[in-house]
């Protein structure tokens, strides 16, 4: 199963290098269970440590990394006609004579001056979003845009400051009607998420291997990101959708535990929307900038709803009536997968580029940012 999955892993990085960041949590998870399992089989952790060394270095390091090597097959068959075959080969030379070697040192140079590159973007874009503002959905990437003005339906020419006459292109739909691709979110998945957040940090602080599943691929795809000075955009969130519906139906499961644990997913969710609202209508007057105070509101409402709920249970130990019900988390699941379902269908012709009248296109701009 490591092997198969470092084949995925393989050819995720392929596809785009972020994929080193799930494959970054994947040993982190593995290594960790790796370890507690010798502890709690021979009482040492480190015991026999090389072959779990030695298993996980050929799945999760030797594998992906021959899988990523062969998806540049295409490459090498084709080296005349690659970049780096142009500096050395004859243009249309088939058979150019440039041994194995060179070609890998081609290659090697091909991805310094990939990493060169991004390492050293730095350009001004509309959509650009810092990584903490992309739990909130603070500014989607606008994909598709299109309406027509009185003057493009009129076909008026236009005439520049130079005195170029620039005639408008045809209207693709009606005037007063509009079509978007707006890649945002489901609301009823990202915003619960961030309550069930508190519920995942509160699972792994108790060792629960299904949080910290969750919560370690999770984070692995997003932390990194936060340390990023680079252009950055809200489609890299989208290889956490997965987890965040993990997320989700596991807060769900653990809910009706303990009242702590209901308060302190309460308290974090009405923290959250109470600092989303600060940040919307008085964000721009404050110091700290809008996307930072639902993680403020979050944090606060957490503390509070944990202190809270804690002092109900220990009360209710005291009287011998500990609040075990276990299916009351149920209702909530409902509730919030019937959520989703119609901002589904409500959210959905933004997401396919369907020809709307403008104004109902408008009220699905919930933030500014998703203007």
């Amino acid at each position: 199963a490591r092997h198969l999955a470092g084949v995925a892993f393989g050819l995720a990085i392929a596809t785009k290098w972020s994929g080193l960041f799930a494959l970054g949590g994947a040993g982190l998870l593995s290594l960790g269970w790796e370890l507690a399992q010798r502890q709690r089989v021979t009482g040492f952790m480190l015991s026999q440590w090389f072959r779990g060394a030695a298993s996980m270095g050929v799945g999760l390091v030797l594998v992906p990394a021959a899988t990523y090597a062969f998806t540049w097959s295409p490459w090498f068959l084709n080296f005349p006609e690659s970049y780096e075959g142009g500096k050395v080969c004859t243009e249309g030379a088939a058979d150019c004579d440039v041994g194995f070697v060179e070609q890998v040192d081609a290659l090697v140079s091909f991805h310094q001056r990939i990493w060169r590159f991004h390492d050293n973007l730095e350009v001004e874009h509309s959509y650009r979003a810092r990584a903490y503002t992309w739990p909130v959905m603070a500014r989607p990437v606008v994909y598709y845009w299109e309406s027509c003005s009185a003057a493009r339906a009129s076909g008026i020419p236009k005439t520049e400051d130079d005195g170029t006459v620039v005639e408008p292109e045809p209207c693709v739909v009606e005037q007063g009607e509009a079509g978007e691709i707006l890649a945002v979110g489901n609301p009823a998945l990202w915003y619960p998420f961030i309550g069930a957040a508190a519920l995942l940090m509160a699972g792994v602080i108790r060792r629960d291997r299904r949080a910290a599943y969750i919560a370690v691929f999770y984070a692995a795809q997003f932390v990194p990101w936060l340390l990023q000075t680079r252009p950055l955009f809200f489609f890299y969130m989208a290889p956490n959708v997965l987890f965040i519906a993990l997320g989700l139906g596991y807060a769900v499961t653990v809910l009706g535990e303990r009242i702590r644990i209901r308060a302190t997913a309460l308290g974090a969710a009405l923290g959250a929307v109470a600092g989303w609202l600060v940040g919307t209508w008085g964000g721009d007057a404050l110091t700290i900038g809008t996307p930072v105070w639902p993680w403020v509101g979050m944090g606060i409402g957490w503390l509070y709803g944990a202190a809270i709920g804690g002092a109900f249970d220990r009360r209710s130990e005291q009287r011998g009536n500990i609040p075990v019900i276990r299916h009351r988390g149920a209702w909530v699941g409902a509730v919030v997968t019937m959520a989703a379902v119609v901002l589904f269908g409500f959210f959905s012709p933004v997401w396919t580029g369907e020809t709307l009248d403008r104004s109902q296109v408008e009220w699905r701009w919930w933030q500014r940012g998703w203007i």
